[in-house]
């Protein structure tokens, strides 16, 4: 077996769900699957210099989908997050979705059912 089939048949890289306590004291859940290097970069490239709110914002928007598999925000919903949240909601998301749940058991009923990859392929 080749090393790179090895490590990519040695991950789950099926949907999980994170949930989020908002200040209001309610909760946000999204669905995501584990991040890329690849999606990261991607994300950097997207934002400016060492914003990191805006970097935690464009992950949010490029990987949280509900739980029909529908993506929860588009690219024009990056200003009114940016603007109309504080950064430490932003940090927590990105905190969340950098997290390694790979030790999270999800209830296979639970999961999304998804029919097609949301991914592209990135050519790395």
């Amino acid at each position: 077996m080749r090393a790179i089939d090895l490590l990519t048949s040695s991950v789950d890289m099926s949907m999980r769900q994170k949930c989020i306590e908002l200040p209001n004291g309610k909760s946000f859940s999204f669905w995501m699957r584990p991040l890329t290097l690849g999606e990261r970069s991607k994300a950097q490239k997207q934002t400016s210099g060492d914003d990191a709110t805006g970097f935690a914002l464009t992950l949010l928007v490029n990987k949280a989908y509900d739980e029909n598999s529908t993506r929860m925000f588009n690219a024009a919903d990056l200003m009114t997050l940016k603007n109309d949240i504080p950064a430490s909601l932003a940090e927590k998301i990105l905190v969340r979705i950098l997290e390694d749940d790979s030790a999270d058991e999800v209830d296979e009923a639970d999961k999304p059912d998804i029919k097609s990859s949301p991914r592209k392929a990135t050519g790395i």
